[in-house]
C-alpha cells in the first residue's frame, strides 16, 4: 500500500509540474524525467525534475525513443518532426543540453 501511494504522489507531482508552464496540455511519456507540453499544435519537453521547458513550443510531433546510459552520462533520444523535415533530439540529462539532427522528408 505504501507504494502505491509514493507511485501516485511522485505521478501527481509529475503532472502537476509540468502544467505550471504556459502550456494547455501535457503528455506524460515512458519516463517520468520529461513529458510532452503543448500548445495550440506546437509541442515541446518540459523537465520535470528542473521544473523547466528544454525546448521552445515549436515542434508539430514529438516521439520519446529511448534512454542510453555511456560514459557515466544520460542521453534520452526523441524522434521530431518540424514544418516538413523529420529528426533525431537528443537530451543530456545532467544539463539539458540538446542536439537536433534534422533530415528533409521524402517526396
Amino acid at each position: 500500500m505504501k507504494t502505491i501511494l509514493v507511485i501516485t504522489t511522485i505521478l501527481t507531482l509529475s503532472i502537476g509540474s509540468c502544467s505550471q508552464n504556459k502550456s494547455e496540455r501535457v503528455k506524460q511519456t515512458a519516463i517520468d524525467r520529461y513529458c510532452i507540453v503543448y500548445k495550440g499544435e506546437k509541442f515541446g519537453i518540459y523537465d520535470n525534475v528542473a521544473d523547466s521547458l528544454v525546448t521552445d513550443l515549436k515542434y508539430d510531433s514529438l516521439k520519446y525513443r529511448r534512454h542510453v546510459f555511456e560514459n557515466d552520462t544520460d542521453i534520452y533520444i526523441w524522434t521530431s518532426y518540424i514544418d516538413g523535415t523529420t529528426g533525431m533530439l537528443s537530451i543530456i540529462g545532467n544539463s539539458n543540453e540538446t542536439m537536433e539532427i534534422t533530415l528533409p522528408q521524402k517526396k
